[in-house]
């Protein structure tokens, strides 16, 4: 039968037929992309399907026309979408996996010096705090119970020091479970830990020394007993002055400011 096509279909022909042949190499390549990365995910199966939908052979394309063009821009669209669905899509399986593995925990950020200082500073600062607040409630009872002592009357006495004892005692207790400051350290740490020993030792010997003296108060006026009343009250009173000594000392070593001590107050 004679061919009756005019010069522009002959043409269309073979550019389909050009198209349907490079066609069929980007399939071959696609298809070994995606043997060698082990990427053969829904897809872009479904992509590959529709270029096999879309048959590159010259004739039949030719024989469908304009539909045959339009399987073949449908499939590149396909492609294209498969593709981006499948991100794996092209890389090796190390790469792959690497890549879709879990991220990992940020690393934590390196304190600076002078933020440990100052973490150390805030530590000693609430303790020393903690600190004053039972010791003073042994200084006020101390000092009532002292006024008491100084007029003369056993009776009306005799309350204030049982309260100033029971009092410095359990300010000698609460200090005696202080810890040091968590930031502190190594000497700094040490340095803490026997302050406030010191001063939980300072505050029972107080105690003590109101217990003598109630016995005085009872009626037991001998001369040693006044005696040992005096000496008792005396290694408070020195216990006391190396408490705070002693603190401040060991907040100067851990390099805390005293001043803010001072105003902490």
């Amino acid at each position: 039968m004679h061919d009756v096509t005019t010069p522009a279909r002959r043409a269309a022909r073979g550019a389909i037929l050009v198209a349907g042949w490079i066609w069929c190499g980007c399939l071959a390549l696609i298809a070994i992309a995606a043997c060698t990365s082990g990427s053969w995910k829904p897809p872009v199966l479904i992509a590959l399907a529709s270029v096999l939908a879309a048959p590159p052979i010259g004739a039949r394309l030719a024989a469908k026309g304009v539909a045959g063009w339009m399987r073949i821009v449908a499939s590149i669209v396909l492609m294209i979408v498969g593709i981006v669905l499948a991100p794996d899509f092209g890389k090796t399986p190390e790469k792959a996996k690497s890549d879709n593995a879990p991220a990992s925990a940020p690393a934590p950020v390196a304190r600076s010096s002078a933020d440990d200082k100052k973490l150390l500073t805030a530590q000693t600062i609430h303790l020393y705090r903690d600190f004053i607040d039972q010791a003073s409630q042994c200084d006020k009872a101390w000092g009532v119970a002292s006024d008491a002592l100084q007029g003369g009357n056993p009776y009306s006495a005799y309350a204030p020091v049982k309260e100033a004892k029971e009092t410095c005692s359990s300010a000698s207790d609460a200090i005696g479970r202080m810890s040091p400051p968590e930031a502190s350290s190594g000497k700094a740490r040490d340095e803490f830990a026997k302050a406030l020993k010191s001063c939980s030792d300072a505050y029972m010997v107080g105690s003590m020394a109101f217990d003598k003296t109630l016995g005085v108060l009872d009626g037991n006026g001998k001369p040693s007993a006044v005696n040992d009343v005096t000496e008792t009250m005396k290694a408070a009173f020195g216990g006391k002055l190396m408490c705070i000594t002693s603190f401040m000392g060991a907040a100067g070593d851990a390099g805390v400011p005293l001043d803010t001590l001072v105003k902490a107050k």
